[in-house]
């Protein structure tokens, strides 16, 4: 992972109760780090999941758009393991729905979530990192920022404003030994479906080409294990 051992190191993921959150806590688990988990919903099995990979880790209820909720859940991280060392934002939602039928109360809910979460995780991992001269943040950003998902404007929207979070923030933080860094996710075979079928709606009896082949729950899988498997290769 580094020129020194992962074993010891810890790593909060976001969004890990269940697919590519749970698929990147068991993959960190199993490079040697702890991992504290941050979700809404139950991670139990992501627990045992990183337990039975030799590792230890535990999980927090968390609302992550919530500043207070995220102090609280930082608190905890360190009472239990007394560090972070990597910071994985994986959590974030995507409705879809035509742009006219969004409210402003659902467009903020998404940018609470997708974009208000990485200030509030962010300025509560951090400072720990910087002051020990070493740590990684990985943000989850979305490929739909160059090339549009129809019916997810607010999605791409909240994800173009993690990719400017980004830049700026590395900028800061670099010569501090803080890496911070993307991982563009395509959406999952499953999401585009959905996403396709809002175009339709959108733009009856347009040609829509697309380019790939299997949207079954094996391809979304598959999907998710390539991408935890690539993440741990951009801590080192």
């Amino acid at each position: 992972m580094s020129e020194q051992s992962a074993d010891g190191r810890v790593a909060v993921v976001t969004g890990a109760a269940a697919g590519i959150g749970q698929a990147l806590a068991g993959r960190l688990a199993a490079d040697g780090l702890r991992i504290a988990i941050a979700d809404l919903a139950p991670a139990e099995e992501t627990v045992a999941a990183v337990e039975a990979a030799g590792s230890e880790g535990f999980a927090e209820r968390c609302d992550i758009s919530d500043g207070t909720d995220v102090d609280k859940f930082a608190a905890a991280v360190r009472e239990r393991f007394g560090r972070c060392d990597v910071l994985v934002a994986n959590a974030g939602v995507y409705p879809i729905a035509k742009f006219e039928d969004w409210t402003w109360e659902q467009w903020r809910a998404v940018m609470s979530v997708n974009v208000d979460s990485l200030f509030h995780l962010t300025k509560a991992f951090l400072p720990p990192m910087r002051e020990a001269g070493w740590g990684r943040i990985v943000l989850a950003a979305s490929n739909g920022v160059y090339s549009g998902l129809p019916g997810l404007t607010p999605y791409v929207a909240s994800k173009g404003a993690v990719v400017g979070f980004l830049r700026s923030l590395a900028g800061e933080i670099g010569a501090d030994g803080v890496t911070i860094i993307n991982d563009a996710y395509n959406a999952s075979p499953d999401s585009m479906a959905a996403a396709l079928k809002t175009l339709v709606q959108i733009a009856p009896g347009r040609t829509i080409a697309v380019r790939w082949s299997d949207s079954s729950r094996t391809s979304t899988i598959a999907l998710i294990t390539q991408i935890a498997n690539s993440t741990p290769l951009m801590i080192v």
